[in-house]
């Protein structure tokens, strides 16, 4: 069957996907698995995020798929703060890093990332046990504090924040290094990151392997179709309408029509063309600037991908294109215009690419589709509610702004929990 034709014999379908999301890639993949009709409309783009890290839930879903061929080694990161350049590399003891650069304070913050790393998979194991995320309203609250007390998880710690955590540090080069970590990774201040979440970034982070992102690309794929689930162009999609029973119907060019039980929206722009359904409320989005090309003049030691500390810290990508070798400059920094942002991001980098006439190369400063962080300081307590919305909406969402926070993550916890909830729904085995 290609990959945008609709088989002629079937048009109705227990779920349809629409968009492109990991979350969704990965919800069609375990949904059809489990022996649910499922059916796709997506265009042929998938991009994995730059910035992609494994987890514990994510080698147990590569286990169910089969997919060991899509795991490589971790991401190396560098992260670099006035006074340190610390690398977290793959297979070097992180422990002589910290010694070099942080000699006053590297079993403080070695402590602090060993516990962050247990306290992760503790998380995790929880989460994956529990179908996922906790169900919005009062009583998921309490079931997810009973499984927390149960899983040796404080419950604390899913509203305690970061910079609340590190007041105790007792040196300040450890506790700005820990700082500018994980809020740089994940775009979010100190006072609004929580514990748990640096737990399961951590877990993420400081794992040994990693996962190869166009292979488990290439892996979804192939198991959607392996399993018989439909695919069709996104471009053939004029509309998506919700009967008065609540069944999804897809209308596509050429007057065809499909229906499915359940509908999964993996973007906003998707959710945009539901009748009279409004999209998922819009998060403050982040800015990214993407500089010309660099030629020679980036030095060797300079990593891939770097954490930058900054107010806010900066997360930069370099990245090979058509035009040559570019930084991609990310950062949650709100409330500038687009001249104060370049000339400040400039002002920041300079010690970094002195040769590099920064200024003049930032080709655009644009709001990108991910986002930053909603003001609320519980997110991962929280966050089901975007996965289902109310007000009458009459499908669930899967887009990559569920727990941007924690990157790569967010999207497999999303996936997760919609998919305990759908294969439940469709009377099928759970993960």
């Amino acid at each position: 069957m290609s990959s945008n034709t609709l088989p002629a014999d079937q048009s109705h379908y227990d779920i349809a996907i629409v968009g492109n999301s990991l979350a969704a890639r990965l919800t069609a993949a375990l949904a059809t698995k489990k022996g649910c009709r499922v059916i796709t409309t997506a265009a042929d783009n998938e991009q994995s995020p730059s910035w992609f890290t494994s987890s514990l839930l994510l080698e147990r879903i590569l286990d169910f798929l089969d997919g060991n061929s899509c795991r490589t080694s971790s991401l190396p990161i560098q992260v670099i703060t006035p006074q340190q350049r610390i690398d977290l590399r793959p297979r070097r003891p992180l422990l002589d890093e910290l010694r070099r650069e942080l000699p006053q304070s590297h079993q403080e913050v070695e402590k602090f990332l060993a516990t962050m790393f247990v306290l992760g998979e503790q998380i995790e194991e929880m989460l994956w046990d529990a179908g996922g995320l906790p169900c919005p309203g009062f009583i998921g609250r309490q079931k997810f504090r009973f499984r927390s007390f149960r899983g040796d998880v404080p419950f604390r710690l899913f509203k305690q924040t970061l910079k609340e955590r590190l007041a105790g540090f007792t040196d300040a080069a450890g506790r700005n290094f820990i700082s500018t970590l994980f809020s740089g990774f994940s775009l979010t201040s100190p006072s609004r990151l929580t514990v748990a979440e640096c737990a399961l970034i951590w877990s993420g982070l400081g794992r040994q392997t990693g996962v190869f992102p166009t292979g488990l690309d290439e892996l979804l794929r192939h198991r959607t179709k392996q399993f018989h689930g439909a695919r069709t162009d996104y471009a053939e999609l004029k509309r998506i309408r919700i009967d008065k029973n609540g069944k999804t119907q897809l209308l596509f060019t050429g007057e065809r029509i499909v229906t499915a039980d359940h509908l999964v929206i993996a973007d906003r722009i998707a959710a945009a063309l539901c009748e009279q359904q409004s999209p998922p409320a819009n998060s403050p989005p982040y800015h990214t600037l993407l500089t010309a090309p660099l030629a020679d003049k980036v030095s060797p030691l300079l990593m891939s991908h770097v954490i930058m500390a900054g107010s806010p810290p900066l997360r930069l990508t370099l990245e090979q294109s058509s035009a040559g070798l570019r930084c991609r400059v990310e950062t949650a920094a709100t409330g500038r215009d687009n001249m104060a942002l370049t000339d400040e991001i400039e002002k920041t980098l300079t010690p970094l690419l002195p040769f590099v006439p920064l200024h003049p190369t930032v080709q655009e400063v644009s709001k990108t589709g991910l986002s930053i962080r909603t003001n609320d300081s519980a997110s991962l307590l929280n966050a089901s509610a975007k996965i289902f919305p109310g007000e009458g909406r009459q499908y669930f969402y899967a887009g990559t702004d569920i727990l941007p926070g924690i990157g790569t993550s967010g999207e497999v916890l999303t996936a997760v929990t919609l998919c305990d909830f759908l294969l439940k729904a469709c009377k099928k085995q759970e993960l």
